[in-house]
């Protein structure tokens, strides 16, 4: 009984309808590029000194690295697609 009930409380809580990817500029936010927009975010605001990044920098890196992250997802579903028809 309490599998059941553990296992449907899984499906409802990590349904595709209750996970929302978030979103930057309107980018959803991969795992893959994950890492690299919090690590430039990270970046650019340690130490909040007139060296580091304005926040407009900060979005432009980060657009940058969510559509390098969008190239690599279509050439690696390009090459998937040629993989598949031989």
């Amino acid at each position: 009984q309490f599998w059941r009930f553990l296992e449907a409380y899984f499906e409802r809580v990590f349904s595709s309808e209750a996970l929302q990817a978030k979103t930057v500029l309107g980018v959803a936010v991969t795992v893959d590029a994950f890492a690299d927009v919090l690590r430039e975010s990270i970046l650019a605001f340690k130490d909040a000194a007139p060296q580091a990044q304005t926040f407009s920098e900060a979005m432009s890196t980060s657009t940058l690295l969510l559509a390098r992250d969008a190239a690599l997802r279509a050439l690696r579903q390009c090459l998937r697609a040629q993989g598949a028809s031989g």
